[in-house]
């Protein structure tokens, strides 16, 4: 009796499996130790505001403010950041900023973070009247790399676990949002594809 009931129960206290519920609460603190090393120093991107224009003539207007801006080393995946980032680009930021508030993912509540960020340092630092008078011209991220970590399964086996880092970046332009380009038909894309096939260029052919 004793030696078949020895054999069903587990008499051991470590449980490095995937079904632990200790292991995912120390990837968790793990991830969290990295959640706020982010920084808004985009290098070569944010060195874009310091750039010089010559002077427009009076009669063309003025020219329109750009605000380069952005956020390094978040801690999110590029690939679902990026999916996010798209949806805002060309569109007003008060309109961007509503629209990413019915997104229920971490990638939505950074961009907008770093949008409200972006409109408070437009009127500090680059004389923005309004901060409403801005829309998004460009809206990517790119990765900054992983961390690497174990993941612990049973029988002594291990796995490779990367918590992923992004930098986010967004171009603010002042002046209401251009308006938005007609979607064409699946015939109008047939059409500029056979058009694009015609204007081939053969290189070396006869």
């Amino acid at each position: 009796f004793w030696p078949v009931i020895s054999r069903s129960i587990h008499t051991s206290f470590i449980v490095k499996g995937r079904k632990n519920p200790g292991q995912h609460k120390r990837i968790k603190a793990h991830s969290l130790t990295h959640e706020d090393k982010w920084t808004t120093d985009l290098e070569t991107w944010t060195e874009n505001n310091k750039m010089l224009y010559s002077p427009m003539d009076p009669e063309k207007g003025v020219r329109p403010a750009e605000i380069y801006y952005g956020r390094a080393n978040v801690r999110y995946p590029p690939k679902k950041l990026y999916h996010v980032a798209y949806i805002v680009k060309g569109l007003n930021i008060d309109e961007a900023i509503t629209h990413l508030g019915y997104i229920n993912n971490k990638a939505a509540r950074t961009i907008a973070d770093v949008l409200r960020e972006a409109q408070e340092h437009a009127v500090a630092e680059h004389n923005v009247e309004f901060k409403s008078n801005l829309h998004i011209v460009d809206s990517f991220a790119e990765s900054s790399g992983a961390v690497k970590f174990p993941i612990y399964h049973a029988r002594g086996r291990m796995a490779l676990g990367k918590c992923r880092f992004s930098n986010y970046y967004c171009l603010l332009r002042e002046g209401p949002a251009p308006p938005k380009r007609p979607k064409l038909t699946a015939l109008e894309f047939g059409i500029v594809h056979l058009d694009e096939l015609r204007n081939r260029k053969i290189s070396d052919g006869l």
